[in-house]
C-alpha cells in the first residue's frame, strides 16, 4: 500500500511540475521554425542527433538548437521547448549517430557512432546553415560513413 502511495505522489509530482515550461529567468529571443533532412550514403537516416553551433560564439551558456531525425530523415530544431524552432544566425552543424553496442544499452560506453568523426564536431563537419525569419526551405545534409 505504501509504495501505491509513493508511486501517486510521485505522477501528481510530475503532472504538477515536470512537463512545463523551460525556467522564465532564461533569456529568450525570437525563434523561426526549422526543419531539414539527414540522408546518410543516400538513405534517410533515423535517430541523427543534429545541433547547431552559433558561429562565433564560444559562450558556453549559449542556447545550441537541436534534433533528432525521424524514421524519414526530418528533424525539427528545438531551442526552448520541443520543435520551437532556433534563433536567427550562422551556424555551424554538428552530428551524431548512436547506436547500442548491445540490448539494453543505457550507458554512453553502450553505444557505437556510426558517422565519422570529422561530422561530430562543428569545427570539422564542413557544414553550415544560415537561420533568418525568412528560412523556408528544408534544408537536406547528404552524410557519408566513407
Amino acid at each position: 500500500m505504501r509504495a501505491i502511495r509513493s508511486v501517486v505522489v510521485m505522477i501528481v509530482a510530475v503532472l504538477t511540475f515536470g512537463c512545463g515550461s523551460p525556467p522564465s529567468d532564461i533569456p529568450k529571443v525570437e525563434l523561426h521554425r526549422v526543419m531539414g533532412i539527414v540522408s546518410v550514403d543516400g538513405q534517410p537516416a533515423k535517430g541523427v542527433h543534429v545541433v547547431l553551433h552559433p558561429v562565433g560564439n564560444t559562450d558556453p551558456s549559449t542556447v545550441t538548437p537541436n534534433g533528432i531525425t525521424d524514421e524519414t530523415g526530418v528533424f525539427k530544431l528545438t531551442t526552448y521547448s520541443v520543435a520551437d524552432g532556433a534563433p536567427e544566425g550562422n551556424y555551424q552543424l554538428s552530428f551524431s549517430w548512436p547506436e547500442a553496442s548491445m540490448p539494453g544499452a543505457g550507458d554512453s560506453d553502450d553505444f557505437n557512432e556510426k558517422l565519422p568523426p570529422q561530422y561530430q564536431f562543428a569545427a570539422t563537419s564542413g557544414v553550415a546553415l544560415e537561420v533568418s525569419k525568412n528560412t523556408e526551405e528544408m534544408p537536406v545534409f547528404e552524410l557519408s560513413t566513407l
